[in-house]
């Protein structure tokens, strides 16, 4: 029709592009909306058939059904001009009613940050949360705040500033984080099926004082990226206070991968999250040792182990779920 019109006909190439443009926004929106309760789960091969596979599969999937979807929709949403920044729990946001950084209300459903730094908004609003008890003490440590993109994800490219490390949850900001799942040397999960209680994981137990899963065995490291930082910065960091990681070790860890969380947090608010996920083997004469006391011990676990912590909810869920991805992984890749 172009041609039979006289117009000059399109550029083959330039089509091309922006037919891949579509094709991958549509891939990423998709995607995205299938991570939004928590992770995805990986897929089994011909190799994954045993009942062990299958008990692995199954957990991986209720860790994605974990979300309790009427408590998310309990939590109203938070905008600065007009666009997502995060989602408060119904006590928080009636605690803020009539606050002058604030406009809405917990019955309207829908609440709105005033003032030209969004920032400045959130920690005038935090102090109020504090003041009420429902907004734990000052961390000291700057997250970036990050608006949505349009398929709901958080922009990355987009930082509007930095609040402190405590605001994220009772406000449901999305956050970047970091998690590296430790595979005991010779561990594979050919290995486990054949001996299930075999050692396959090392895990670290967090500490009590923990205001987030107290006492509750995690992966051996893990913990959000710091405004301005690189998610890779931050793995060796944590590595590193969490687990005395020398920066060696790093040379056999595996690319990492993306996972998705979004739940509320027993302890109060809501987390979501996008985090990088690396598997690392580690060496056979290396001993963890926390240096910043957010850790209380260490242990090898099997994945019937790892199975019955999850059973008795005494591990984090996104560990859990780091970990069973690592081990299916192993399986299809086989």
């Amino acid at each position: 029709k172009v041609c039979r019109r006289g117009l000059e006909p399109p550029n083959p190439q330039q089509l091309l592009q922006v037919l891949i443009f579509i094709g991958l926004w549509l891939r990423r929106s998709f995607l995205f909306e299938l991570r939004a309760c928590d992770m995805i789960s990986t897929p089994l091969s011909s190799h994954a058939a045993s009942p062990l596979c299958a008990r692995l599969q199954a957990a991986l999937d209720a860790l994605s059904c974990r979300a309790d979807a009427l408590a998310f929709e309990a939590f109203s949403p938070l905008f600065w001009e007009e666009r997502l920044i995060g989602r408060l729990a119904p006590s928080c946001a009636e605690a803020l009613a009539g606050h002058p950084a604030l406009a809405g209300d917990a019955a309207s459903r829908r609440l709105m940050l005033l003032g030209r730094h969004p920032g400045e908004a959130i920690e005038a609003l935090g102090a109020t949360l504090r003041e009420a008890g429902l907004a734990p003490a000052l961390k000291g440590e700057a997250i970036d705040l990050f608006l949505t993109d349009e398929a709901g994800a958080p922009d990355a490219n987009r930082s509007l500033g930095a609040v402190d490390r405590s605001l994220c949850r009772p406000f449901g900001l999305w956050t970047r984080a970091v998690r590296v799942t430790a595979l005991l040397p010779g561990a594979t999960l050919r290995a486990a099926l054949m001996s299930p209680d075999t050692p396959a994981l090392l895990l670290s137990r967090r500490s009590k004082a923990k205001r987030i899963g107290a006492g509750l065995w995690d992966s051996l490291a893990a913990g959000m990226v710091q405004a301005g930082e690189a998610p890779c910065e931050a793995m060796r960091r944590e590595a590193w206070e969490e687990a005395g990681l020398p920066e060696s070790a790093w040379s056999a860890a595996s690319s990492p991968r993306e996972a998705v969380a979004v739940r509320p947090v027993p302890e109060g608010g809501l987390m979501r999250e996008v985090t990088l996920e690396w598997v690392l083997p580690i060496a056979p004469d290396w001993t963890p040792e926390n240096r910043d006391g957010e850790a209380s011990g260490f242990a090898p676990a099997s994945v019937e182990r790892l199975l019955a912590l999850l059973g008795e909810r005494a591990v984090m869920p996104e560990a859990a779920a780091a970990a069973i991805r690592a081990l299916l992984a192993q399986a299809s890749d086989r």
